[in-house]
C-alpha cells in the first residue's frame, strides 16, 4: 500500500464511510502516483511524496 505525504508532514484523511479519518492508501504506486499530480495541482504550495506503508 502506498500514501500520499506533503514533506512538511502534510496527509490525506478519508472522508469515506466505513473509513472515515483514516490516511488514505492506494494499492498500487500507480494509482498513487495518479493521484499525486492532482495533489500537486490542488496544492501546489506543498511538495508531496509517496511512501510505502
Amino acid at each position: 500500500m502506498f500514501v500520499i505525504r506533503g514533506k512538511s508532514g502534510y496527509k490525506f484523511f478519508s472522508t469515506e464511510p466505513g473509513t472515515y479519518g483514516q490516511e488514505v492508501q492506494h494499492e498500487t504506486r500507480r494509482k498513487a502516483e495518479s493521484m499525486l499530480k492532482v495533489a500537486k495541482d490542488t496544492l501546489p504550495f506543498e511538495e508531496f511524496e509517496i511512501v510505502e506503508v
